[in-house]
């Protein structure tokens, strides 16, 4: 009976974030937050085995979405919440937490990747416009002043170029974060409800393929091999931040695992992730995350708690 009323409040609960969250990202500046908060009431009820409901939310929305504005753009903006909040919350369900993120962060590149797709074939190039808010942005600066002249011209043109360049790259790292913070919310909620849940950052494991691929990119960089091939040139540049960024990750998801059962485990954290963003300390990370993949730390420090 308790479990049936909680299983009801949470559905209820859900359905008025939910709304409120779809709100939100529909009409005001927050929407970018909210738009990427948008799938997680619909996680958790998916997770929890309530996905009529899930379906009914969904179609509420399309109805109010399609007579508020274009059907098209509610249809896309549905049907990327839905297919992502059934991956994301088919995992935590199934326990196949780790395998659910990586196809739902597909799934969120897709949906930006078909925004994108739409907003050019409306007219509108969404990355020239970028570089020239960009431009904009930096020339209106006052610390720009610093810079003079010919010297400022050249340090903004650079700064746009890296945009440029490194802009497939954000797509991806941005799909990611967004992902790992819906499955942290997702699973903090299940937590304080009492069910049992797969843990979603502490035991994130990455393929050892990820390493090589690291490894390649970092070696056509550092040697700038094919470096007069645009298509060779761009892909290692992203495919070197992506990889790094993941293996960052795995190093942070093993600190979180060490120091989380420790007094002010939470605390520690927040030092240790503060530091990763310092330059020469983050490739210490970086080398802590090869080594977490290659060797298994984890097993390795288990099995010496044991002895």
């Amino acid at each position: 009976m308790i479990a049936l009323k909680r299983t009801n409040r949470t559905a209820w609960g859900s359905g008025i974030v939910f709304f409120i969250l779809l709100t939100f990202a529909v009409s005001t500046p927050l929407s970018t937050l909210a738009m990427v908060l948008l799938p997680v009431p619909l996680v958790l009820l998916i997770a929890k085995g309530e996905w009529q409901r899930a379906v009914i939310h969904l179609l509420v929305a399309l109805v109010v979405l399609a007579v508020l504005g274009s059907f098209l753009q509610a249809v896309l903006l549905l049907l990327f919440v839905g297919s992502f909040a059934y991956v994301l919350g088919n995992g935590f369900r199934t326990g196949h937490v780790t395998r659910a993120m990586i196809n739902a962060v597909l799934i969120f590149i897709g949906f930006i990747v078909i925004g994108l797709a739409l907003l050019k074939w409306s007219g509108i190039a969404i990355l020239p416009l970028l570089m020239s808010e960009v431009k904009k942005a930096i020339s209106e600066n006052p610390n720009i002043g610093l810079l003079e002249g010919s010297h400022s011209v050249g340090t903004i043109n650079q700064l746009v170029q890296q945009i440029s360049l490194y802009f497939p790259s954000f797509i991806v790292l941005f799909a990611i974060g967004s992902t790992l913070l819906d499955a942290a919310i997702t699973r903090m909620w299940l937590r304080r409800t009492s069910d049992q849940f797969q843990p979603v950052f502490s035991y994130l494991r990455f393929p050892p393929m990820l390493v090589i691929i690291f490894g390649v990119s970092l070696v056509i960089l550092a040697f700038q091999l094919f470096h007069q091939e645009a298509l060779i040139w761009t892909l290692a540049n992203n495919v070197f931040l992506i990889a790094g960024f993941l293996l960052a990750l795995q190093a942070l998801s093993l600190l979180w695992w060490y120091v989380k059962p420790k007094p002010w485990g939470i605390f520690v954290f927040f030092i240790l992730f503060i530091l990763s963003f310092i330059p020469y300390i983050s490739q210490l990370y970086l080398l802590l995350g090869v080594f977490d993949i290659v060797m298994d730390l984890r097993s390795r420090i288990d099995k010496k708690r044991q002895k």
